[in-house]
């Protein structure tokens, strides 16, 4: 889809509110032209809103991403923070992976003194 698209169509496009666009335009993430009250996004400007929502959803700030976003796709600055980001993740992902586990163990120590009660 090239465009225009407006903001109706966008926001349907990639489930997200209008005032989710209207907030990424206030912040300077994304410059729609105007016709009257009317905004109408471009082709880049889709293209920018799939990017932006890429890396909200890898939870980078709204303060990181328009610097990410200056970068080019394929630039290694930007593969080195997506891969330190993705470093970040597993290692959330190994703690609550542990914490999993140890929650699991509490339960059942939980569970046999409830029985040893009972009992």
């Amino acid at each position: 889809m090239t465009g225009p698209h407006g903001i109706g169509d966008l926001a349907a496009e990639f489930n997200v509110s209008l005032r989710t666009l209207r907030f990424y335009e206030e912040r300077g993430l994304l410059t729609p032209q105007r016709q009257g009250t009317r905004r109408l996004y471009s082709g880049a400007d889709r293209d920018r809103l799939v990017r932006i929502l890429q890396l909200t959803r890898f939870d980078f700030s709204l303060a990181e991403i328009p610097r990410l976003l200056t970068l080019a796709p394929g630039s290694g600055e930007l593969l080195a923070v997506l891969t330190i980001r993705l470093g970040d993740m597993d290692d959330d992902i190994a703690a609550r992976m542990k914490a999993r586990e140890d929650l699991r163990d509490l339960i059942a120590a939980t569970r046999r003194e409830h029985h040893a009660e009972a009992a």
